[in-house]
């Protein structure tokens, strides 16, 4: 397993002028760290499943308190890690609205399940007993 920097490692220089919230390694890393309090952890995961279609992801825990710091490597040579990174910040927000409305949406898609399972026939025989044998399986 490669050795990951660690934030000291990565120095103010490195650090985009255009994206500023990416930081980038000495060793051509990229790492963007986030905030646990902004972003729920399961769009945290959901984004960074995203991700892993043209990045290797590496996740560890941040300097303060409820930050988390996703190191972003080349999964392919022609992969762009500066865009990978970027899109990330993207996903991330998307994924934090899904998890989000998943959750204020919860009650009524359950609801509407099981309404329909309700008002489904689904050819559940009461009277009918292991004994029988319709489709000739036990022979």
């Amino acid at each position: 397993m490669t050795d990951h920097p660690t934030h000291a490692d990565v120095s103010k220089a490195e650090r985009s002028s255009a994206l500023p919230w990416i930081d980038k390694a000495a060793n051509g890393e990229l790492i963007v760290t986030i905030s646990l309090q902004v972003y729920p952890i399961a769009a945290v995961f959901r984004a960074c499943y995203w991700a892993t279609e043209r990045c290797y992801l590496f996740l560890e825990s941040g300097n303060r308190l409820r930050e988390l710091r996703i190191h972003f490597g080349k999964k392919h040579d022609e992969v762009d890690l500066g865009v990978g990174a970027a899109e990330y910040g993207n996903e991330l927000i998307d994924q934090s609205l899904r998890v989000q409305i998943s959750s204020e949406t919860r009650e009524i898609r359950e609801l509407i399940v099981a309404q329909a399972f309700t008002e489904a026939d689904l050819g559940d025989n009461r009277s009918a007993d292991y004994h029988d044998d319709p489709e000739h399986i036990g022979k």
